[in-house]
């Protein structure tokens, strides 16, 4: 006789129902002792146990319809949330056999490959220039006067490889300590408290002024087509995307050798922090892996209206993201059917996100009955199955990209991807109602971070330790100020970006609401003053006596370098915030 595999639920829900009716049974005999019932008898119990079963596959079925009632509501009204996360990365272009400028446009397709054969897709973030051109000094112009408050500059010599190397309209700058996200932050929170102006100096004097910008490596004018949740959900995913500055000069010569831009500063450079070529990269841009393409079409007859969406028959590891559209017909006339949030009934249809990150669609079109219909759909895809192999060797190419002689080589090893939101329904219904909320305490600030994926999970782990407690106050324009625990003073930058974006976060969150951030910071004596004599072997810093140092050659091998102990805060950087009154207070233990 076959057996039939149940897991643990089912099996409690199974024994449940058996001992319900078990129960009825009991109470039956002992309202009528005069009925002669053998519940001992083999076939009442096998027809006591087909009831049990039949009732416990009803129950289990009308809660996951439940659930998924509760998951397809949460998949429409907050689909910036209910994504999943695709791998993201960095890749370095080497430029150095380059005959002429070029550029890399928004969306260009690259490869990362493993040595068994396994790849996978993945597309930039944003639109790059590309010259052959190298960084090989970098210095800090001395001042005469040598008060905390004189001006100085930042010195970066560029030196071309050909007699054309083209226009330096956008040069994108990847900021970049030592591999080091809070060191690295550190370098562009001073950049960005002292920078005024920039102006590039070519071989025959010609002098241009330009513009600088931190942040993505974004042209001016570029729009960015996310939903703002949506757009902080991948900056935690990969927060090194917005480490560049940006320099812009609009009347550079298009032929030169030599070019020295000038950073000027409004005050000192700090003594410990030590610039090197290697602080400045050139040609990196973030990438991540997801692809537009269209799913296996499939002809609809009405006959079962729930199907699978299935990947091209090309790309069979696909797992959907979100899809773009569904569409009657073929791709040349074809025509858009609504989803059920807009339009119920006839000619709409419904998505059901699995747990397995697989996805059925329910069309409802009544018509097809008659005249089956063909359905297309469009969707955003990503490979979850490739992040398994991001930890061996890999290596990158392009993908129907055309420029000879240009390269592409790993700059960091990519994160892998977050899976769909994989909470309960209760959690998403949680979720879905802090949305109406007037103000949030912080366990409900905590629970919509965990909810964004990748907040606490690398880089800005260290952040939630610290948080302490929260005071919510006013009406028109909501304060929100945070007290930490004691930390270090090197930790300030990433406490400061963390709460930018949380404040930009809320903002978008809570509907017509004001909302301003202040922070009571709690910054350790100790790691304030902590003398650092870090040797440039170690850090390939640029001695203290030389004005430039030629760039190095990088090690396989990433210096590790403690954060704590490698330098300190000027102290014009550290800011405190006094104590504010408010009605809301919550702590983290």
């Amino acid at each position: 006789m076959a057996t039939i595999d149940i897991n643990e639920y089912e099996s409690d829900v199974y024994d449940e129902e058996l001992a319900f009716l078990n129960a009825i049974q009991s109470r039956f005999l002992n309202l009528h002792q005069q009925v002669p019932v053998e519940y001992e008898d083999p076939d009442v119990k096998r027809l006591t146990e087909a009831m049990a079963s039949f009732m416990a596959k009803g129950r289990i079925a009308g809660r996951k319809q439940i659930d998924q009632l509760h998951l397809r509501v949460f998949h429409q009204l907050l689909p910036y949330l209910s994504s999943p996360l695709a791998s993201m990365g960095l890749l370095q272009a080497n430029t150095r056999a380059l005959t002429e400028a070029a550029s890399i446009k928004k969306h260009t397709a690259f490869s990362i490959d493993t040595e068994e054969g396994e790849h996978a897709e993945y597309r930039c973030l944003h639109a790059m220039p590309l010259q052959p051109i190298t960084l090989n000094k970098v210095g800090v112009k001395q001042s005469s006067n040598h008060s905390a408050n004189s001006e100085q500059s930042v010195i970066l010599n560029l030196k071309a490889l050909n007699r054309m190397p083209g226009q330096l309209n956008h040069l994108p700058l990847f900021l970049n300590f030592n591999d080091n996200y809070t060191l690295s932050l550190q370098l562009k929170d001073q950049l960005s408290q002292r920078l005024i102006s920039v102006t590039a100096f070519f071989d025959d004097n010609t002098e241009s002024e330009g513009h600088f910008s931190f942040g993505t490596c974004d042209s001016a004018n570029d729009i960015s087509e996310l939903h703002p949740v949506d757009e902080l959900r991948r900056f935690f995913q990969l927060p090194q995307q917005e480490n560049y500055l940006n320099l812009y000069f609009d009347e550079a010569p298009a032929q030169w050798k030599q070019c020295q831009i000038e950073l000027k500063l409004n005050r000192r450079w700090p003594q410990k922090l030590k610039l090197s070529p290697e602080c400045f990269q050139l040609g990196v841009l973030a990438v991540e892996n997801l692809l537009q393409e269209q799913a296996a079409p499939f002809t609809f007859d009405a006959t079962q209206s729930i199907q699978p969406i299935r990947p091209p028959s090309t790309s069979p590891d696909l797992a959907i993201s979100h899809c773009l559209g569904v569409y009657k017909g073929a791709i040349k006339k074809r025509d858009l059917i609504q989803p059920g949030i807009l339009k119920g009934g006839n000619q709409a249809y419904e998505l059901y996100y699995q747990q397995d990150s697989s996805v059925l669609i329910d069309i409802q079109f009544v018509e097809a009955f008659t005249a089956p219909i063909k359905i297309t759909i469009d969707a955003i895809w990503h490979q979850p199955e490739f992040s398994q192999h991001l930890w061996q060797k890999l290596s990158t190419r392009t993908l129907h990209l055309d420029i000879p002689n240009l390269r592409f080589g790993l700059f960091s090893t990519p994160v892998p991807c977050l899976p769909l939101n994989t909470n309960d329904p209760h959690g998403l219904m949680e979720l879905s109602l802090l949305k109406n909320k007037d103000f949030l305490t912080l366990e409900d600030i905590l629970f919509l971070l965990e909810n964004l994926g990748s907040v606490f999970k690398r880089e800005y782990q260290s952040v939630k330790p610290l948080l302490k407690s929260l005071t919510v106050s006013g009406e028109k324009e909501e304060h929100y100020a945070f007290a930490l625990h004691e930390h270090s003073a090197q930790h300030l930058p990433l406490v400061r970006t963390f709460f930018n974006k949380l404040e930009h976060l809320l903002t978008v969150w809570l509907a017509n609401k004001d909302i301003r951030i202040s922070i009571q910071n709690s910054v350790s004596e100790e790691y304030a003053k902590e003398p650092v004599t870090p040797t440039s072997e170690e850090h390939h810093f640029i001695p203290e006596e030389a004005m430039f140092v030629e760039k190095q050659t990088q090690t396989d091998k990433p210096l590790m370098v403690q954060e704590d102990s490698l330098m300190s805060v000027t102290p014009e950087t550290l800011f405190f915030l006094g104590e504010d009154d408010g009605h809301e207070v919550q702590g983290v233990e």
